[in-house]
């Protein structure tokens, strides 16, 4: 096998054998670049791509981080709210003495309790939806001046108003208070 490459090359001239020399070194060159240096390429600009998205995941993270921290309660507060309330309080008993006090009671419909769980919070949350039944307006604001209480933390979430009556002078009004309580706690 030897004789026959000794063979071709001394039948090939100077410049012949520079040709195919070339031509082997293109080819060599070809197969490195086709072969090795293109997919590395892509690679590398998938990968740069795939680095954007997770640093751009990542940012969205911190802001929902900071979004969530912002809405969150903050636990000192609500634990200190809850200590200085009365033993025994109740928003339902509450919001029961407060209709008394302004003069509402006999005009209540229903009061409904509800409490839902925190999600990773030593609290829950103490609902009741009241409504009341054709009221004066002067005995309702002095009603609700009552129950909007920020030393116990109360706050009404949602209010509905209708005329009623007659004469149109009086309210039909549906509210819904809430409040934090120590888990286990009652609405």
């Amino acid at each position: 096998m030897g004789s026959l490459t000794d063979n071709f090359s001394e039948r090939l001239s100077s410049r012949e054998k520079q040709i195919v020399l070339g031509g082997g070194i293109l080819a060599v060159l070809f197969v490195c670049i086709q072969f090795i240096y293109l997919p590395a390429y892509d690679k590398n600009i998938a990968l740069g791509r795939t680095l954007a998205a997770e640093q751009a995941a990542l940012e969205r993270i911190g802001i929902l981080e900071r979004e969530y921290r912002d809405m969150a309660p903050d636990n000192r507060e609500a634990a200190a709210l809850i200590k200085n309330r009365k033993k025994g309080f109740t928003l339902f008993s509450f919001l029961d003495r407060q209709a008394s006090q302004s003069g509402v009671k006999e005009h209540i419909d229903y009061m409904k309790p509800n409490s839902r769980e925190l999600d990773n919070q030593p609290f829950s949350l103490a609902v009741v939806k009241l409504k009341l039944k054709k009221i004066v307006l002067r005995d309702f604001i002095r009603f609700v001046g009552k129950v909007e209480s920020p030393e116990n933390g109360i706050r009404i979430v949602s209010l509905s108003l209708t005329k009623s009556g007659k004469t149109g002078n009086l309210l039909d009004a549906t509210i819904e208070a809430q409040t934090i309580m120590a888990k286990g706690g009652g609405a």
